[in-house]
């Protein structure tokens, strides 16, 4: 789902930092629950389990919001309350729930976007903003709005850009810009834009062709 899933995911901190206001035994408690949580819940989605799954993600999502709004100067709060966004946005994917996917997957494009503008050059920030532009924009696509879905992929692609040029040399950098690229080109195809998906398919073609010659085995 993270960009035809050639991305990373991003992983919620083990860091009790943001639980600033609990004691040491609550932290660890807390922090048990919210592991707990996105472990069992992968562990029951992997098996086909949707609705336990969704219940797990719901869990700690509720936990990860309570924290960040103890903490709403906490980015490391804030970003770990986006994953879990995230997660429950995926399950309901999965369930078939566009609309609720899409509304949990808004909410978290909107704590991203806040992230990174407040630390514009992070490269982090602005690659968990792209993740969310992304799985916004997948959802639209499943909704059948490609004009937004587009839009949204632009945007990815915008921010894929700009850390591939920051980091000519990373091939991670590189092959996030060519998924971008094939992303939009298929929403081009989608809307009958063949010429314009051409170009973003050759594009997308030039840097894989460029990163197989690099790592031939």
């Amino acid at each position: 789902m993270w960009l035809n899933e050639r991305l990373n995911p991003r992983t919620p901190t083990s860091d009790p930092t943001p639980i600033e206001t609990a004691s040491r035994a609550n932290k660890n408690f807390v922090l048990d629950a919210l592991f707990a949580f996105d472990v069992l819940g992968q562990a029951v989605m992997a098996k086909g389990d949707l609705k336990a799954a969704r219940q797990r993600f719901e869990q700690g999502l509720e936990i990860r919001q309570r924290l960040a709004n103890a903490n709403p100067t906490s980015a490391q709060a804030q970003r770990d309350l986006s994953i879990s966004l995230d997660k429950a946005g995926d399950v309901l994917v999965a369930e078939g729930d566009l609309k609720a996917a899409r509304q949990r997957f808004e909410q978290s494009l909107e704590i991203d976007q806040r992230l990174a503008d407040a630390n514009p050059t992070s490269a982090e920030e602005q690659r968990d903003l792209s993740v969310s532009l992304n799985k916004l924009g997948d959802v639209l696509v499943a909704e059948g709005d490609l004009k937004a879905a587009r839009q949204r992929f632009e945007q990815c692609l915008e921010i894929m850009q700009r850390l591939a040029n920051a980091n000519p040399t990373s091939a991670q950098a590189q092959r996030d810009l060519s998924v971008s690229l094939e992303k939009l080109g298929d929403v081009l195809v989608a809307e009958g834009d063949l010429k314009a998906a051409r170009q973003r398919f050759e594009q997308c073609l030039e840097i894989d062709q460029r990163l197989a010659n690099a790592n031939p085995t």
